[in-house]
């Protein structure tokens, strides 16, 4: 995921005076309380990327949508986003301050796919296994996907390993494919 400049921008500032006033814990709970609501709202998305819409209707809305789920300082911090023109900017400003708020934990997120859920010593031994690679704690995010018949696909930051099934029938088609092309 490419994140803009202007996100990173607002975030490492909400995080260095979160930080400032020891209330990053509350304002990562906060974000991810947004990002689950407007995750599940893509009229919530659209609103916030019209040009259409009033600011003052999207404080409105911001208002009635987060009041009491998250922090004070947190709808603040989003009122004053939306009168700047930022709020198209807020997924990205979220995302980028969760990157900021686990560097700063020490902790890394790790993305596990597998064709069938993860048992609790699977769950532990992919935790390891990161955590022997990084030296940090992990966050294990676990996704289920059937099309990869078997096997996993692990990544971390840049780096990936698949070992699902899917993969390598994928990788003998393209052999088999090159094989025939380059007797023909």
């Amino acid at each position: 995921m490419i994140i803009s400049k202007v996100a990173k921008r607002y975030a490492k500032a909400w995080f260095d005076l979160a930080k400032e006033r020891s209330l990053q814990d509350v304002v990562f709970q906060d974000f991810e309380t947004v990002r689950s609501i407007t995750g599940d709202s893509r009229e919530l998305l659209r609103m916030f990327f019209s040009p259409i819409v009033k600011t003052a209707k999207k404080i409105a809305v911001l208002k009635a949508v987060f009041t009491g789920q998250i922090s004070d300082l947190t709808l603040q911090y989003m009122f004053m986003l939306t009168e700047k023109g930022r709020e198209s900017h807020l997924t990205q400003i979220t995302n980028a301050y969760r990157t900021l708020y686990l560097a700063d934990k020490n902790i890394v997120e790790a993305f596990v796919t597998t064709a069938t859920p993860l048992d609790e010593e699977l769950r532990n031994q992919f935790k390891q296994i990161v955590k022997n690679q990084t030296g940090k704690e992990v966050q294990l995010v676990e996704k289920l996907d059937a099309a990869i018949i078997g096997g996993y696909v692990l990544r971390v930051g840049d780096k990936q390993e698949d070992t699902s099934i899917k993969s390598k029938l994928n990788k003998i088609a393209r052999e088999f494919h090159d094989n025939r092309v380059a007797s023909n």
